[in-house]
């Protein structure tokens, strides 16, 4: 490992910004550029892993990148997606993720089949030449056609990992008709002239055989036999992302059954709790993201549930002794969430650490997992509890769901401070353990709407909108922009869509999203907080300033009847954050 050179650390513009807890001071572009050629270099891969989740993230972190679905697919694009990439595994994106045809991943040989066709297709052009093409007749061409779809059929195309793929002929000729009438149709192209169009498609496109064998090199297994490559230390260091709220009852003993899983071990399932144990406390974790407010403190699937007939009795008071948590799975998130008093994994394992309740409690085939994984938490609980100065990194990048942009920073901050061992760039988290670089401000302060709450203009129902009402501030029909801390709402400085876009930018209220005690704490949605008097015009000299100080100034204030009204319907805090 290196150290990062001063002149490249002022560069990348990271010290400045991370001070100053801004986003606009750092040239992300460079600071993502160098972490990728880290990545590679160094061997970090990611890992992540969905729990109770909707995807929503994931979602996310494509739309922050703009590839196209192709790209990920066959790893051409460089940071998040498989082959020669290192998001070493996700559940969603991995093309091998399915069902096995004669111990290979079903999903490859699919997707592979038309690859294969068009790159073999391509040097079987190239052979005949582009010149000759131009001389030949349709019928020519579709003799040619047959000739090839035959050796496809008779020879096979040998393929790394699948071994000798043979193709149907007559699949491969219905395969290349489609292509043909897409050109005759799309581009008008006249079915006479069709042999000069595969002429010019010879000349300019490549063969796609790199792109091939590097996903065929890179992952020879089926994706869950990848994962445990990963905890078996086989694949190197690597970064854990979590999407989605970690069902911890599962791994409760007298629990019976579970409620998410990836893959087995000895005839029983691994569930999605026991392996983000495993994966986080393993000794390669170089840190931990958590993607989104379910993953970071629970959110929805933490919810307080009014119906708990639903739950057996005796796993909800499992749930509720050794977890604080009163829902049908036992689901909490990565961190402590204080609002509704959920103790999160982190408090969980904490309490065992600390000797507070017995390693029993966990069922005997999980047990020495969580054993082994206790001293690494003590080191994420050591961050968290310092606010990012000491222990290993680990940070709730909270929304529902967070901007791909803000995981993909953080990512990328992550991985050029552990490399680099740079602590300069490891970004400081407030109490609830996200980074401050992101969410120092509260949504108020950055609200494009501030000076219209500062002159007393407010949306007068929900739903009002242009040209009498759009404009105007959204307090009175339930935003929660005053008390909640989030970096996408107003657009900038992140917001969605390189900044353009935003919740309250684009019309609707802030529901607190970002914030532990989501959603309980801020239903329901369109009641508006309590509030003093809003200025009158003749009141607010400077309309701007005197909106931040406003909602600087009742911030505290909201914030306390926020918590006090969780207390009510999520029950008190949890016993490892209150002592």
């Amino acid at each position: 490992m290196i150290k990062l050179s001063r002149r490249d650390f002022l560069k990348l513009g990271l010290t400045a910004g991370l001070v100053a807890g801004s986003l606009s001071f750092i040239d992300w572009d460079r600071a993502i550029a160098k972490a990728i050629r880290l990545m590679r270099r160094d061997g970090i891969h990611i890992v992540w892993i969905e729990s109770q989740d909707c995807a929503g993230d994931s979602i996310a972190l494509l739309d922050a990148t703009n590839p196209e679905l192709l790209e990920i697919l066959l790893g051409s694009f460089k940071f998040v997606g498989p082959g020669t990439v290192f998001l070493t595994w996700h559940q969603t994106l991995m093309p091998q993720w399915g069902v096995t045809i004669n111990g290979k991943p079903q999903m490859f040989t699919d997707f592979a089949i038309p690859v294969v066709i068009i790159d073999e297709l391509l040097k079987f052009l190239k052979e005949i030449g582009s010149e000759k093409l131009r001389t030949l007749k349709v019928e020519d061409v579709v003799k040619a056609v047959e000739e090839f779809a035959t050796k496809l059929e008779t020879e096979g195309v040998y393929i790394k990992t699948v071994g000798t793929l043979k193709i149907p002929a007559e699949y491969t000729k219905s395969f290349i008709m489609e292509i043909v009438e897409d050109i005759v149709r799309l581009h008008r192209v006249k079915l006479e002239d069709i042999p000069k169009a595969l002429a010019y498609i010879t000349e300019t496109l490549g063969p796609l055989t790199d792109i091939l064998d590097g996903y065929a090199l890179s992952w020879p297994f089926e994706s869950v036999e990848v994962l445990k490559l990963v905890e078996e230390g086989k694949i190197g260091p690597f970064v854990l992302v979590i999407e989605g709220a970690i069902p911890a009852g599962e791994i409760l003993d007298g629990v019976e059954g579970w409620y998410s899983m990836v893959g087995e071990e000895h005839g029983r399932p691994i569930t999605c709790t026991e392996w983000i144990i495993r994966l986080a406390g393993h000794p390669n974790c170089l840190g931990v993201v958590c993607a989104g407010t379910c993953a970071s403190f629970g959110g929805f699937p933490s919810n307080k549930v009014f119906e708990v007939e639903q739950i057996a009795p005796k796993h909800l008071e499992l749930f509720m002794k050794y977890l604080n948590s009163p829902t049908p799975t036992g689901s909490v998130g990565f961190f402590p969430d204080p609002v509704k008093g959920r103790k999160g994994l982190l408090g969980f394992m904490e309490d065992i650490r600390r000797g507070r309740i017995s390693i029993n409690i966990v069922k005997k085939e999980v047990r020495d997992y969580v054993e082994e994984a206790l001293e690494k938490f003590g080191t994420y609980y050591e961050f968290y509890r310092s606010r990012g100065t000491k222990g290993t990194p680990c940070y709730a990048v909270a929304g529902c769901p967070a901007s791909g942009d803000a995981i993909l920073r953080t990512l990328a901050l992550v991985v050029l401070a552990v490399v680099l061992k740079e602590p300069r760039l490891i970004p400081k988290t407030d109490e609830y353990g996200r980074p401050l670089y992101l969410f120092a401000r509260s949504v108020h302060e950055q609200c494009p709407r501030a000076g219209a709450y500062a002159g007393g203009q407010f949306r007068p129902y929900p739903g009002a909108s242009e040209p009498e009402h759009g404009w105007k501030c959204l307090f009175s029909v339930g935003c929660k922009g005053p008390v909640v801390h989030c970096p996408y709402g107003g657009g900038k400085p992140l917001g969605w869509i390189r900044g353009l876009a935003g919740c309250i930018r684009q019309g609707a209220i802030c529901i607190g999203c970002t914030m532990p005690g989501f959603s309980d704490a801020f239903e329901p949605f369109f009641k508006p907080l309590p509030a003093p008097t809003p200025p009158g015009i003749a009141e607010t000299a400077g309309i701007g300033i005197a909106s931040f100080a406003v909602g600087a100034g009742i911030a505290a204030a909201l914030t306390r009847y926020v918590k006090r009204r969780a207390e009510r319907v999520g029950g008190s805090s949890s016993s490892s954050e209150s002592k």
